[in-house]
């Protein structure tokens, strides 16, 4: 009996993984184009989908090199991680907005305990993208897991 009790808030737990966003918030009409800068190291290219997520805000982007633009005053970088549980999922992804030398917006995403058993850890990287992005608005979406 008592081994079944103590075995409770571990099962509890590992079940609860949730995901947690934090942001540092864009004021709508801040920036009116970002330039994306392409992460090589990244498994999953991810660019269009970044601007995708952004253009729903009306920002205009495009995906530069390493070698950024002169005219590009906005540069988004981003780091993904990936797990793999019967499929690989995305754990964990770090976006910054850069205007010249500071930071002006940054978001981090990442799967408490890497996902555990939650289902949500297979949302699409879109999903999780576009939950980000939201947040960065200052918008609270109804399907982010944050607990």
């Amino acid at each position: 009996m008592n081994r079944a009790v103590c075995l409770i808030p571990v099962i509890v737990l590992s079940i609860s993984a949730c995901t947690s966003i934090e942001v540092t918030h864009l004021r709508q009409g801040e920036i009116r184009e970002i330039c994306i800068r392409k992460n090589p190291q990244s498994r999953k290219p991810l660019e269009d989908t970044i601007a995708a997520s952004f253009a729903r805000y009306g920002v205009q982007s495009r995906v530069v090199s390493s070698d950024t633009p002169e005219d590009c005053t906005n540069i988004l970088t981003y780091s993904a991680y990936w797990s793999w549980d019967v499929v690989p999922y995305m754990r964990a992804m770090d976006m910054s907005i850069w205007n010249y030398e500071k930071v002006i917006a940054k978001a981090n995403f990442h799967m408490r305990g890497g996902g555990g058993f939650a289902v949500t850890k297979w949302k699409k990287a879109e999903t999780k993208i576009d939950e980000m992005v939201d947040k960065m608005f200052g918008v609270t979406t109804t399907s982010s897991d944050d607990d």
